[in-house]
Parts: structure tokens; C-alpha cells; sequence
């Protein structure tokens, strides 16, 4: 057992490569109300260190078949995916999935190249005078991860020498100030212009992330409070809505 490895009522798409590889393909020709022990590899690059690269076995029971139909496109098919909107129809469909559409592309541009532009200007141009106890533990967090990024053997070595780990931590600075400064100013920005992450908010963007990872939702909610994440997310979520909202007023 491990973490986010158990799911039930699951729906899955065959074909789909939404699982691990070698997966899907082993249900194929089960019977409704089969079980079956599914026998996989997790892949070297798989984002659980713990499991990269292991073999697992997945115990399954297919509590149900269900085919993909041919779907006629008409008033009566809009009504069904807006049922509280009485004057739906085939066109005003048509106009809900094209403002859709636009939207994702907007925020695919947005989130692919201009919030980070958006990040750079605010550092460049708005310069105070930066807590310097909280750039030097912005610091220590990400000499840490740029530590547990290297091989074993750099690791070791690394340790070892106490100078060039005070080299590297120093490598680190630049982008320490940045994190701190653009940090402050997002929460400046939103308490100027009142701008809130609800924590209902949170917790969905936690139990989405859970079923796009494929994990339990509760064991991942439960893993982030426990370690004390949940803040950190709220404030992620809270510079993606500070950078939209700059973005909405310029575009």
C-alpha cells in the first residue's frame, strides 16, 4: 500500500494512457464483476520518488462496462448539459463552448508566457528594501531542493565541503529576493484590491490536482494539512488570481 494508491467506483476510459503504462491493457476481456491482479512498473521519471522505477501490483474488481454512443447534437442535448437554463438551445451552445475555448487560450497564453513576464517586471521595477531574515530562509528552501535535485553521488560529495555548499547556498540569492519581493507584492496588490482565495477554494484545487495525479483526494488533503501546505498552495492560488486580474485589466 502507499499513498494515493487506492481509488473506488473509478471511471476509466481504455486507451486513454491516463494510468500507467501496461495498465489499461490488462483489462481488456474482463467480465463484469472480475477481479484481477494487474501487474505494472512505475517509470523512472514518475514524480514519487518512493515508487520511480518499482513494480507494483494493483488488485482491481470491474464493477461495470459502459460503451461510447453516437450523440445527436440538438436543443434537447444543450438542455441536458444546462438543465437550470430554460432558454438553452443548439446556438446559444455553440456561443457557451466558443467563450470556453477563448478562455482556455487565454489562459494557456497567460500561463505560458505572460505571467512570467508579468513576475519579471515586478521585480525589475518596484525595489524596497527586503526582510532580510526571510530571504535568507527563502534561501535555505531552495538550496534544499536544488540539493535533493542532484544525483546521490553530488550529494555526498557536496556535503562534504562545507565551502561549496556555502557557495551554492549563495547561488541561491538572486532568486531568493526575487521569490520574497514578488511574494510581498502580491500580497499588497490583493489586499488593495481585495482579492480572496476562499478556503473551499483550496480545498477543490487540492482534491482536482488529487484525481489528475490519480491518488485519493482525502489522503493528499490530509498529507498537505498535516505537513503544513495548505498555506503555501493559498498563496500560489492567490498570485495566479493577483496576475490574472493585472492581466484581465491590460489585455
Amino acid at each position: 500500500p502507499f499513498d494515493g494508491g487506492k481509488a473506488e467506483g473509478y471511471l476509466l476510459k481504455v486507451g486513454s494512457k491516463s494510468f500507467i503504462e501496461g495498465f489499461e491493457e490488462q483489462l481488456i476481456g474482463m467480465k463484469r464483476g472480475e477481479e484481477k491482479e494487474v501487474n505494472v512498473t512505475f517509470p523512472e521519471d514518475y514524480q514519487a520518488k518512493d515508487l520511480a522505477g518499482k513494480p507494483a501490483v494493483f488488485k482491481v474488481k470491474l464493477l461495470e462496462i459502459q460503451t461510447k454512443g453516437k450523440i445527436e447534437i440538438d436543443d434537447n442535448f444543450a438542455k441536458t448539459l444546462f438543465p437550470d437554463d430554460k432558454e438553452v438551445s443548439v446556438d446559444s451552445l455553440k456561443t457557451k463552448v466558443k467563450e470556453q475555448l477563448q478562455e482556455e487560450k487565454k489562459q494557456e497564453v497567460y500561463n505560458n508566457e505572460l505571467k512570467e513576464k508579468l513576475v519579471d517586471n515586478l521585480n525589475a521595477k518596484i525595489v524596497f528594501d527586503l526582510p532580510k531574515s526571510i530571504v535568507e530562509q527563502e534561501m535555505d528552501l531552495l538550496l534544499r531542493n536544488a540539493f535533493m535535485a542532484l544525483p546521490k553521488e553530488e550529494q555526498e560529495k557536496l556535503a562534504k565541503d562545507k565551502d561549496a555548499m556555502q557557495a551554492k547556498r549563495e547561488e541561491q540569492r538572486e532568486n531568493a529576493q526575487k521569490s520574497v519581493r514578488v511574494t510581498l507584492l502580491i500580497d499588497a496588490i490583493a489586499k488593495r484590491d481585495n482579492i480572496q482565495i476562499p478556503d473551499n477554494e483550496v480545498i477543490n484545487t487540492i482534491y482536482y490536482e488529487a484525481m489528475a495525479m490519480r491518488q485519493d483526494p482525502k489522503a493528499m488533503f490530509e498529507y498537505y494539512k498535516s505537513n503544513n501546505l495548505i498555506p503555501a498552495v493559498k498563496m500560489a492560488m492567490l498570485e495566479d488570481k493577483v496576475l490574472t486580474t493585472l492581466l484581465d485589466k491590460k489585455v
